[in-house]
């Protein structure tokens, strides 16, 4: 597991949260959700939805899983940090598209949406 704590010129660190490693050393803790990891009833599966977003992007929907789709998060969201690019944008949404296939890949089988 890797931890990226990004701390700016402002000082205000972020980081994303993993109950094994607390970042209280750090000061006083806020804790937000970077997404929202949500049941479709229509498909029954999951998706991971961006704040700003109406709809998930495609690939990150069709998890038969919550374990996946969180899997799936963490694993995009620090990517998305370490190749310093924004979710939410065109390359985040392609760094999602590389995220999901080397998963799948990863569980020996296809997980569609």
């Amino acid at each position: 597991m890797d931890i990226i704590i990004d701390i700016p010129p402002n000082g205000k660190a972020t980081a994303l949260h993993f109950d094994e490693f607390p970042l209280t050393f750090l000061g006083e803790v806020a804790v937000t959700r970077a997404t929202e990891i949500t049941f479709d009833n229509r498909s029954q599966l999951w998706q991971v939805i961006l704040p700003g977003q109406r709809a998930a992007y495609p690939v990150c929907q069709g998890f038969l899983t919550y374990q996946q789709a969180r899997h799936f998060e963490v694993d995009w969201l620090t990517h998305c940090q370490l190749a310093g690019v924004a979710p939410l944008s065109s390359p985040g949404e392609q760094l999602a598209q590389t995220r999901r296939e080397q998963g799948d890949q990863g569980l020996g089988r296809e997980i569609s949406g």
